[in-house]
């Protein structure tokens, strides 16, 4: 069997082995300001707001799933266009807001492309392989999508549209409009400086459950094994590491008590279990290197109550350093028994001494405060995994910032300001 393969390749301009990350987290599901969340965060963290936050530049941000329209993408992407962008933008898309409606119809996903190649200084290219897979699609279908994009180093508009591969539990419904199709897409970036003493960095963007290991429908390898297992499925040459897989979410988390004393609230397990077996499993090699990076929604829409979200943050797959976090950081610490293959996430009970693993750390779930649209955490890779000497520890992260989206009371305008 074929699998098929969107994989682009972008020049960037590159300076520091340092990967400079931002993650947008809303405190709920509110569409009317999604589009002014997006329109803040860009202009404050790339110098082009009315105030200087002197914000380190960007490498990526990432957005939730389902979090704009194709129109307001078309914007974000004409000013882009207009203006250039030091970093990645990875956002959800939602084909209505109006009718509760975040699936796209096959010629709704058709009509974005149009638009977005009447862009100027696009690179065109960068379409073909999802407008080639988006026409062979049944018209009935109803897709999920987002898009990361960014500027490359001449100038030009460098954009990757994608589908979300598997559907989750949210996303199988009696109505039509509702029911997702599971793509068969697969999607890879990969970032090149334009300096070769920097080594490349690929992206793999998914969506939400496209990170976990669950049943599809073709009964075919999950996104995080296809890319190993059938290697010789694809047509294309794939890269050796995937080194960060982006993450847009909207799903609810677990609420669990601590010692039986107090509620904590975690990365969902399946989640939890995804992140360690993609850094451990033979059958997700090409992933064994690679950070997560989560956005999600504070709180999630429901009936007849919204459920607990958050936690937007990063997975690592090095031991958890004795440097000391912010407080509006929660930690999470993956420690192996040492007896056999075991998912058990701090506090582990575990007889002996446990073996430190892996980490999570993310936005505490206090964090979001009264007239806050959105927290903004940022914090630096400081290496890649693969680029640090395996007789050196890892430098893990640094440079934590958290960022608050307010209404500004002068200019009536959200704007980001450093959270107190």
């Amino acid at each position: 069997m074929d699998y098929k393969l969107n994989l682009l390749h972008w020049p960037i301009d590159k300076q520091s082995r340092n990967f400079r990350v931002y993650v947008v987290q809303p405190a709920r599901y509110e569409s009317d300001f999604h589009a002014e969340i997006l329109d803040a965060c860009l202009k404050s963290l790339s110098g082009a707001g009315d105030y200087n936050l002197q914000a380190e530049p960007f490498d990526l941000i990432t957005f939730p799933e389902a979090f704009i329209t194709a129109d307001v993408l078309c914007s974000a992407l004409e000013q882009a266009a207009q203006q250039g962008l030091r970093g990645c933008v990875h956002i959800g898309l939602a084909a209505n807001y109006e009718i509760g409606k975040h699936l796209f119809k096959i010629s709704e996903a058709a009509r974005l492309v149009k638009n977005i190649r009447n862009i100027s200084s696009l690179a065109q290219t960068d379409l073909d392989g999802f407008e080639n897979w988006l026409i062979k699609q049944p018209a009935r279908d109803h897709i999920n999508l987002a898009c990361l994009f960014t500027s490359d180093s001449a100038g030009n508009l460098r954009v990757c549209l994608h589908p979300k591969l598997l559907r989750s539990k949210f996303e199988l419904s009696t109505f039509r409009d509702h029911n997702m199709a599971e793509a068969d897409l697969h999607s890879l970036v990969t970032l090149l400086p334009e300096n070769k003493n920097f080594l490349p960095i690929t992206i793999h963007p998914l969506i939400c459950s496209d990170g976990l290991r669950q049943q599809n429908d073709r009964k075919e390898p999950r996104p995080l094994e296809v890319l190993t297992t059938h290697a010789n499925s694809f047509k294309e040459r794939l890269p050796d590491h995937i080194d960060v897989v982006s993450l847009c979410t909207c799903t609810p988390q677990q609420t669990k008590g601590v010692e039986g004393i107090t509620a904590r609230t975690e990365w969902h397990q399946d989640f939890r279990n995804s992140f360690v077996l993609a850094a451990s499993d033979d059958m997700c090699a090409r992933h064994q290197y690679a950070t997560f990076i989560m956005s999600n929604f504070a709180h999630i829409p429901n009936s007849p109550a919204p459920k607990i979200g958050g936690l937007s943050g990063i997975f690592c797959p090095v031991p958890l350093g004795e440097s000391s976090f912010p407080t509006y950081i929660q930690t999470s610490s993956y420690e192996a028994p040492g007896d056999g293959f075991d998912i058990a996430w701090d506090p582990a009970k575990t007889s002996g001494r446990p073996r430190k693993k892996a980490y999570i750390a993310a936005i505490r779930p206090s964090e979001i405060g009264i007239g806050e649209k959105a927290v903004v955490l940022g914090f630096t890779i400081s290496r890649m995994l693969r680029d640090v000497p395996r007789w050196h520890s890892n430098p893990g992260l640094t440079s934590f910032e958290i960022y608050s989206v307010q209404r500004d009371l002068e200019s009536g305008n959200l704007t980001l300001k450093v959270k107190e």
